[in-house]
């Protein structure tokens, strides 16, 4: 079993959530919401995951609402945290989706390099765009740096990163140098921590580090805290309470587009950082065009109507959800249209501007215009030599219900030959274990399907939907429950309807309902 190809599991998925967010602390912890206790319990349900053990759907749930709550503890106006996590599971949505509809044959990082530009950034685009609008985000009257601030820049021949430029920031906003800001007591009354608070400041700067959130907001609350305690006149700044909210949303924001970007730069390098910034300024300038008369005329509005607050928050809340909903519908007419005219007539389209354009009077800039970039970037890489033949090859022979011995070696001997095994690491077992269920030898077929399973949960895309349920009724067949369940649970993670039980919850009922059906059942369609 090869499992070099596909995309990161979700255990990694979810571990790089909670390391992109910065929450997790190992000093200057919220201690009263998150002892050691409570990290211990964490940090093996992450170990778990990545074990793929138990429910992943209700894992993945109980994680991210964990996330969410920690990131709660320290971005304390929910009109910011709540957004935070519903981007993420936005981003989380298009992985599942991706891992449903789109196998590859890349390993996991030409798999990831892919994901960024097909999916990810399109897809973080259009949900920070969303959520600004949909909680509002501007009626909290937060200052922020100008420009892309949120995203690395080359600037004098170097490469900086949101966190220097978020802190550069501050500085200037107190009016002080980043020595007066961390240290702005006098020298013969300077302490000890606020020395220590400039160095580290200075460290993250010069070496580009990227603390952990209670470390950051431990350093800036402290030095904010001294600024507006200090008897030093010149410096003494009064820095109230929303000043120091909005100062710390900008660097949480900051710190985890610094870290997403020194992942992108280590494992890609910055030409591809680089050009994945431009992408998303692109696109989110798109959807930015679409979201902007509806976004205009509704503040018109409400500002002429003297609406109590409350009442004035309801009516946004209502009319942007209603919008939200309508460009939920322009997106699935431009995917319907999509589909209707095929692979080969949609790329020769999108490659013409007079008709992309023309496809924008209809659906808006943002899914017209994103989905021609595609069209009209590069490949990232070449498909390999006979990979298409050799995998429709496969499939036919899966698929036929006279498939020979002979027919099943001579194809293994041409897959090995081709130097695309590796590739498909799924295909010669599926049909090796497909060949022994015609024959209703379902003991020597569940190893194989073990094996196909286990190979193409994160590369085979649309292939899982009967792969995946052949595997737990060969589950059934074979008294393996556990083996039954574990099939399940990825189906219910990924999207993919197990038979019999499809929709209904899987309470112990359902499971061993299913679980006998299928012990009985034979399907001639594979």
């Amino acid at each position: 079993m090869n499992m070099n190809v596909g995309f990161p599991k979700v255990g990694e998925i979810i571990q790089f959530a909670y390391d992109a967010a910065g929450v997790l602390p190992r000093k200057h912890a919220l201690e009263k919401d998150f002892d050691e206790t409570a990290k211990k319990t964490l940090q093996k349900a992450l170990s778990r995951l990545a074990k793929e053990e138990g429910d992943l759907g209700e894992s993945i749930q109980q994680l991210i609402k964990k996330l969410g709550y920690l990131v709660g503890g320290y971005l304390t106006n929910p009109r910011v945290a709540i957004p935070v996590g519903d981007v993420l599971m936005d981003l989380l949505e298009m992985y599942q989706m991706a891992l449903r509809g789109n196998g590859t044959y890349l390993d996991k990082k030409g798999t990831i390099k892919w994901f960024i530009v097909d999916c990810l950034v399109g897809q973080l685009s259009l949900s920070v765009k969303r959520k600004i609008l949909r909680f509002n985000i501007e009626a909290e009257n937060y200052k922020t740096p100008e420009g892309c601030w949120f995203l690395p820049s080359v600037e004098e021949n170097r490469l900086v990163f949101p966190l220097e430029k978020a802190m550069s920031w501050i500085y200037a906003e107190c009016r002080l140098s980043q020595r007066e800001f961390h240290c702005p007591d006098k020298t013969d009354s300077m302490t000890f921590a606020q020395q220590q608070n400039l160095e580290s400041a200075k460290y993250w700067i010069k070496e580009s580090v990227v603390p952990s959130v209670p470390v950051l907001f431990w350093n800036f609350r402290r030095s904010l805290e001294s600024i507006n305690k200090t008897s030093n006149l010149n410096i003494k700044r009064t820095i109230n309470s929303h000043q120091i909210d909005n100062f710390l949303v900008i660097l949480f924001i900051a710190r985890i587009s610094t870290f997403v970007s020194k992942k992108i730069l280590e494992n890609f390098g910055q030409p591809f950082l680089l050009d994945v910034c431009e992408q998303f300024v692109l696109q989110y300038g798109f959807v930015s065009s679409d979201f902007s008369g509806f976004e205009t005329d509704l503040r018109n509005r409400l500002k002429t109507i003297p609406f109590r607050k409350s009442y004035a928050n309801k009516v946004w809340e209502e009319q942007t959800l209603n919008f939200c909903d309508f460009y939920d519908h322009v997106q699935s007419e431009f995917e319907g249209t999509l589909k209707m005219m095929g692979e080969e007539g949609r790329i020769e389209i999108f490659q013409n501007p007079f008709e992309v354009n023309k496809f924008c009077g209809q659906f808006g800039k943002f899914f017209p215009l994103s989905f021609a970039m595609r069209v009209q970037r590069p490949e990232l890489h070449d498909l390999p030599v006979n990979f298409p033949e050799i995998l429709s090859e496969g499939l036919d022979l899966k698929n036929r219900p006279n498939t020979s011995v002979e027919e099943i070696e001579s194809f293994e001997n041409a897959l090995s030959n081709s130097g695309i095994e590796p590739l498909l690491p799924w295909i010669l077992p599926w049909i090796k274990g497909t060949f022994h269920y015609r024959r209703q030898e379902y003991d020597l077929a569940f190893p194989f399907l073990t094996d196909a399973f286990d190979s193409a949960k994160y590369c085979a895309g649309g292939q899982q939907y009967k792969l995946v349920n052949q595997f737990v009724e060969l589950a059934a067949k074979n008294d393996k429950k556990s083996d039954f369940e574990r099939g399940i649970s990825w189906a219910r993670y990924v999207g993919v309807e197990i038979r019999h039980l499809r929709s209904n919850e899987m309470t112990e009922v359902n499971l061993n309902s299913v679980f006998e059906i299928m012990k009985k059942a034979v399907y001639a369609t594979l």
